[in-house]
């Protein structure tokens, strides 16, 4: 069994760290969508759809370039853990990039994503999401195949050479970050 908290460091970056949190059967992913719409998050914190996000690797590349963004002060979105869920989605539409990647209320199992987290951070992000906490090794168990090929418009001679998660950290990395 894996570990439930992931911290990733990033070597371009040092000094800052993403730390990834994984819950299943999340019951309130309607108030936690409302929640980062209001602004009303006790701590930021990017909450991504993980069934969109195959990989612990595909969060990291965009926390990557999350932070590229920001050191350029070219945030597309109001912030940085923003930036996460936008980069991670195939669409160059920020709102579209929330509705498909980030959490709503079609959301079953969220991942949780905090750069820098502190030991309250991490509190405020469990006792935000009411689902059960499960190790991040999960995450390529809650991937939904078909959403994955069909929002980053994977062809079938791409699978044939690589892996979807290959394919997807490909598009992810591929983006121009600003």
């Amino acid at each position: 069994m894996g570990e439930l908290e992931l911290k990733l460091d990033f070597e371009h970056f040092p000094g800052r760290s993403f730390t990834l949190l994984l819950f299943k059967d999340v019951s309130n992913a309607s108030e936690l969508d409302a929640a980062i719409k209001s602004g009303s998050l006790k701590t930021e914190m990017a909450i991504m759809n993980a069934a969109m996000i195959g990989d612990a690797f595909v969060a990291h590349l965009a926390a990557f370039q999350a932070l590229v963004a920001s050191s350029r002060e070219k945030l597309r979105t109001r912030t940085l853990h923003a930036e996460v869920v936008f980069y991670i989605a195939a669409s160059k539409q920020i709102s579209e990039s929330f509705r498909r990647f980030g959490v709503s209320d079609k959301a079953k199992h969220v991942l949780v994503g905090i750069f820098d987290a502190s030991p309250d951070a991490v509190k405020a992000a469990k006792d935000a999401v009411k689902g059960t906490q499960v190790s991040v090794d999960q995450l390529p168990t809650l991937m939904d195949r078909d959403a994955l090929v069909k929002h980053h418009g994977i062809e079938d001679a791409e699978q044939e050479l690589s892996s979807l998660v290959e394919c997807v950290v490909g598009r992810v990395g591929g983006r121009v970050t600003a």
